[in-house]
């Protein structure tokens, strides 16, 4: 396993020329290491090393100068991939104890995620060739990256609160975190359990080799990824609710009987719920 120290030694050769401040300098090295030791269940030590010094190469690649942001009121994360620059805010003041911890959390969560997104982008002559285990890039793509990420996050942090997501006054979804993915981070991590953790990873470092065969497996194995793909945008940009309650049913049935013919277990909480009268 990967120790800290040898991470900030790679970080700090790669990053000579960045302007990176300390804090987010110590988060980087902070996420290479949590998704280290989650990655390590489904992936062998030797293959492991290689994907982080990918993502290592990517970030110095893709993120070239850090600003800090403090006039905000709230906590804010934004990556510019033209100029290749991060923005953040971390709010001072907090209600409370509780409150910091609530937000100094979902801060870690949005910062993770972003740097999920950016040491999985793949560029070229300033064009992406891949993005995620996807190859080339478009609008879509990158918000279905975006949710993927977002479960990454949650996943190398261990966020296990379920917070109840309200639809209307019947239904309401459960989400390991507040994010503007919060209504399709549970199909998604159904969606990974189908892909298989290792397949999963092995197509977001080589997208090459193994995007195509990532969703031509799936739609043999259970339909169409396709499909299942236009369900989690549909849900996240659908402003009628009555229509986007259709959505998350239908991709609730879907991917129950996927799950059902795989053989998952507890995959329901995750599922569109009825509120019990």
């Amino acid at each position: 396993m990967i120790t800290k120290e040898e991470l900030k030694n790679k970080i700090e050769r790669h990053f000579r020329n960045n302007k990176i401040d300390i804090f987010i300098k110590s988060c980087i090295i902070n996420y290479l290491f949590d998704k280290a030791k989650y990655e390590s269940k489904y992936i062998e030590e030797k293959a492991l090393l290689s994907m982080i010094d990918k993502n290592i190469y990517n970030l110095s690649i893709n993120l070239i100068k850090v600003i800090q942001i403090k006039h905000k009121e709230e906590i804010y994360i934004e990556y510019n991939k033209e100029a290749k620059t991060l923005s953040y805010c971390i709010v001072q003041q907090f209600r409370g104890i509780q409150e910091k911890n609530f937000v100094l959390t979902e801060f870690k969560a949005m910062l993770y995620t972003t740097l999920e997104e950016i040491s999985n982008l793949y560029l070229k002559k300033n064009e992406i060739i891949t993005n995620g285990f996807y190859l080339r890039n478009s609008q879509k793509i990158e918000s279905l990256v975006n949710i993927f990420s977002d479960l990454e996050a949650t996943l190398y942090l261990n966020l296990n609160k379920k917070y109840q997501i309200n639809l209307d006054n019947r239904y309401y979804i459960i989400s390991r975190h507040i994010s503007n993915n919060s209504e399709v981070i549970g199909y998604a991590e159904i969606i990974k359990k189908l892909i298989g953790e290792k397949f999963y990873y092995y197509a977001i470092n080589n997208p090459k080799l193994y995007s195509e065969k990532l969703k031509e497996t799936f739609t043999n194995k259970y339909g169409d990824f396709g499909l299942i793909e236009n369900y989690l945008i549909a849900i996240k940009n659908e402003s009628n609710i009555l229509r986007k309650i259709q959505y998350h049913k239908q991709i609730s049935e879907l991917l129950y009987r996927y799950s059902q013919k795989a053989n998952l277990k507890d995959i329901e909480i995750y599922l569109i719920n009825y509120k019990e009268e």
